[in-house]
């Protein structure tokens, strides 16, 4: 049977105070000898933690730093680690066999692991929970000016990679395509390998999550200083036929004028969704999860430091208010840990959020 991953040729040890992001080895994560099992620490001793993120050169991945600061200077009974990963996908595996404690998760992805949908079919993971959203955004299917490529159609037998390997956005691309008939040739790269890739004409172009509705991601706005782009739209006919296929893909539009001076975006562009935010499994103690998700909703508060927003903007405002009765999140359900915390806070948690371990 396939040994489960770590993040490192060694595993990866957690920095004081502040999280030093632990990096993967080139490539794929190598195996580890076994699953990392939760720890109980000695009274009074700070439980080891690590935390899946995803790419450093994603405008994500300084979130996931900030979470993990803030989390190592307001909660003295965890020490968290950062680790750069392949982002959702390989998260939720990961989160699955035990190795990550707390994770960056996304609304399509987690409810296809937690209902034992498409990949998972064969082995659903119910004991994924949510801990917070963080944000809703799209996902903007971009391709070189200069390509010929004016439409997703245009895509058909082009060089082009979906999403960084092991994302979210990789199987939302690639899923949406295909409910079109659309047929690139698929590039499987990371982040860093399909921007270089782009820039050296080798492919057409990528998928990449922005860091908000109207944020433009980090790496997009690396491949504009010396590429013109151009960010393709889906029609509505083909929204709907992609919702046929997978119910559980949002679509946002892009408002007109995020991409300044593009005659393209003089409209708002039609295009895939997501949602973003922080989970964990039933692993995580009750305890852990209501101090995690205070400190981290605290920190966003008028009183609070701001960590998190300072490390990326385009961040849900009041992070309780959009998990517990925002109407995004609907499978799996709330941590028991987070629900304390967003009930002590007087928000109403609708029924569906509830898991079975947590008394009506």
């Amino acid at each position: 049977a396939a040994q489960p991953a770590k993040p490192a040729a060694e595993p990866a040890k957690p920095a004081a105070p502040a999280p030093q992001p632990a990096k993967p080895a080139a490539q794929a994560p190598k195996p580890a000898a076994q699953p990392a099992a939760p720890a109980k620490p000695a009274s009074g001793e700070a439980k080891r933690i690590l935390i899946g993120s995803t790419q450093s050169s994603s405008s994500q991945y300084p979130y996931w730093v900030a979470v993990g600061k803030v989390i190592n200077d307001n909660v003295p009974t965890v020490q968290a680690t950062v680790v750069e990963t392949g982002a959702t996908v390989e998260n939720i595996n990961r989160g699955q066999r035990g190795e990550f404690d707390v994770m960056l998760i996304t609304t399509d992805a987690a409810l296809q692991a937690y209902k034992g949908l498409d990949r998972w079919k064969d082995k659903p993971f119910t004991e994924l929970r949510w801990l917070w959203l963080q944000r809703r955004t799209a996902v903007a299917i971009v391709v070189r000016e200069d390509s010929g490529v004016k439409k997703l159609e245009d895509l058909n037998g082009k060089d082009f990679n979906p999403g960084i390997r092991g994302s979210a956005t990789e199987k939302e691309v690639k899923d949406a395509l295909e409910a079109l008939g659309i047929k690139p040739k698929w590039y499987t790269a990371g982040g860093p390998d399909a921007v270089q890739a782009i820039k050296d004409k080798r492919i057409v172009g990528y998928g990449k999550t922005m860091a908000g509705v109207d944020a433009i991601d980090a790496s997009i706005l690396e491949i504009m200083v010396t590429t013109p782009i151009r960010v393709l739209g889906f029609t509505e006919d083909q929204g709907k036929k992609v919702q046929q296929a997978h119910p559980y893909y949002p679509f946002v539009s892009i408002p007109a004028g995020v991409f300044k001076d593009a005659e393209w975006n003089k409209q708002p562009v039609f295009t895939l969704g997501l949602a973003i935010g922080g989970g964990a499994t039933t692993r995580l103690p009750e305890d852990m999860a209501y101090a995690i998700v205070k400190a981290l909703d605290q920190d966003q508060m008028p009183s609070g430091k701001k960590v998190q927003a300072t490390a990326q903007k385009a961040i849900e405002a009041d992070f309780g208010k959009a998990t517990a009765e925002g109407g995004v999140i609907s499978e799996p359900p709330l941590h028991a840990g987070a629900i304390k915390w967003y009930k002590e806070r007087g928000l109403k948690i609708p029924d569906a959020l509830v898991p079975p371990e947590v008394k009506r």
